[in-house]
């Protein structure tokens, strides 16, 4: 609760923030995020479904999350690769998704 509560909740807003600079991605890039904080995986495909119902480049949107979210690719497998970051989404998840 001291580090992921809500009195910590500026601690992780650079990650919010980055999310607005992913133009037509954003919210294919934010539902990816929520399946996998909800679920713990989300398989490539549906990240490739996300990806095309918002008309973006799957790769292209997981090359971000990798390198903003900390999000790993294990053979057809998306999660995050950092547990603070995910159990932050999870308890913020609603909140995040809205603009």
């Amino acid at each position: 609760e001291a580090v992921l509560g809500p009195r910590c909740v500026s601690r992780f807003s650079h990650y919010l923030e980055r999310l607005r600079h992913y133009g037509l991605a954003e919210s294919a890039a934010r539902q990816v995020l929520h399946e996998a904080a909800l679920h713990d995986v989300v398989s490539l495909g549906r990240v490739a479904e996300l990806a095309n119902d918002a008309k973006v480049d799957p790769r292209r949107l997981l090359t971000r999350l990798e390198s903003d979210w900390y999000i790993e690719r294990d053979g057809e497998d998306v999660r995050f690769a950092d547990g603070f970051v995910r159990e932050w989404w999870r308890r913020n998840a609603p909140m995040a998704r809205a603009r």
